[in-house]
């Protein structure tokens, strides 16, 4: 009975966490389809606007007039009740890297993007 309850915990936050106001769009913005075809003219209204391409497994962003790939969008569905995402900020440079916790590890869900000065 108590494996039923947690299950039913677990399949319930799952659901909820998917779900929004707005059907196909995540909690972060991050709206989801199925098709690169099924998000539409890019218009200056949805300018920087970003899409999750299940069939392709790929981000894109609505960037002047065009929905381009994007590599450091992650999938908005990653994840169960015990997965956080989050953000850190590389003090070298102020730039911010998406992030996302495992039983409590966190692990950066983007490439470092930092160039080093040539001697």
């Amino acid at each position: 009975m108590q494996n039923s309850f947690s299950l039913w915990v677990i399949a319930t936050a799952l659901i909820l966490w998917g779900c929004s106001s707005d059907s196909g769009s995540n909690a972060d913005g991050t709206q989801t389809v199925q098709s690169l075809s099924d998000l539409g003219e890019c218009t200056t209204s949805k300018e920087g606007s970003v899409a999750w391409i299940e069939s392709e497994n790929k981000g894109y962003i609505c960037s002047m007039g065009n929905w381009v790939y994007d590599a450091q969008i992650i999938n908005p569905s990653i994840g169960d009740a015990s997965t956080q995402l989050g953000t850190i900020t590389d003090a070298r440079d102020g730039q911010q890297y998406k992030t996302v916790e495992f039983d409590g590890v966190t692990w950066l869900a983007q490439n470092l993007n930092y160039a080093i000065a040539k001697t």
